[in-house]
Formats: structure tokens, C-alpha cells, sequence
């Protein structure tokens, strides 16, 4: 009887999660992807069809994920991406411009990853490299 209850409390709680729309789990991005024109970019700016953003400051260029550290939503889909940083709509995370997390319940900084500038500018965020937080390209 006490196996029966367990079951039941388990899937009521999926249940219940998936009513809500809960939109956990999502993936880190993989692969290459084309990210613009460095003539164009100018505080954070997602890449299309990845949860990743690509950004420029005194530094250089720099890429980040939009996964959110706490529970992997998307901000890109469930958030917002601004000029000064991320906000994650799932559970109210906010993060700056260099993915460091500043309020909600995210404590672990956004994965940072290489970004390459082509000779004509043309920017590719390279999703499967993670680099050092403070790691930036010339540009």
C-alpha cells in the first residue's frame, strides 16, 4: 500500500508541474553557430536558434549560455536578454552582463564559451569549448 501511495504522490507532482508549464531541463547548446557581424554588436545579443548570447565589452568579444544555473530554463524563451544583462522568468534569477548571478535563487555563474571573430567580422560562438569567464576576443 505504502509503494501505491509513493507512486501516485510522484506522478501527482509531475503532474502538477507539467499543468503549471514548468520549463526545466533545458539543454546547453552544441556545436558551431553563426552569431552576426561584430560591426553590429553592442551590449548582449542572443544567437539565433541557441540559447547562447554573444556580447563585447572593454575587454573584447565574449560568448555566454542563456541556461539559467538553477533549474536550466532558457532565458532566451523563458526571460528576458537585455543590454545589461539576463533575467530568468521560471524562478525570478537575475544575472549581469558577464553571467555572474545577482538575485533569485541561481548561485553558480552562466557557462562561458569560445567566440571566434572572422577576418570580415563575422562572429561564430563555438558552444562546445568553455573558456574562463574573463577569457575575451580582439574586437
Amino acid at each position: 500500500m505504502t509503494s501505491r501511495r509513493c507512486l501516485l504522490q510522484v506522478l501527482g507532482a509531475a503532474c502538477a508541474a507539467a499543468a503549471c508549464g514548468e520549463a526545466t531541463g533545458q539543454s546547453e547548446a552544441t556545436g558551431s553557430w553563426p552569431a552576426g557581424n561584430l560591426r553590429d554588436l553592442s551590449g548582449l545579443r542572443p544567437v539565433p536558434g541557441a540559447p547562447l548570447v554573444v556580447a563585447r565589452d572593454e575587454g573584447g568579444v565574449y560568448a555566454m549560455s542563456t541556461i539559467c544555473t538553477h533549474q536550466q530554463c532558457d532565458m532566451t524563451t523563458d526571460g528576458q536578454v537585455s543590454a545589461t544583462g539576463m533575467h530568468c522568468d521560471c524562478h525570478a534569477s537575475d544575472f549581469d552582463a558577464h553571467g555572474t548571478p545577482v538575485a533569485g535563487p541561481a548561485r553558480a555563474p552562466l557557462r562561458h564559451v569560445r567566440v571566434s571573430v572572422a577576418a570580415d567580422g563575422a562572429l561564430t560562438v563555438h558552444a562546445d569549448e568553455v573558456v574562463a569567464a574573463d577569457h575575451r576576443v580582439a574586437g
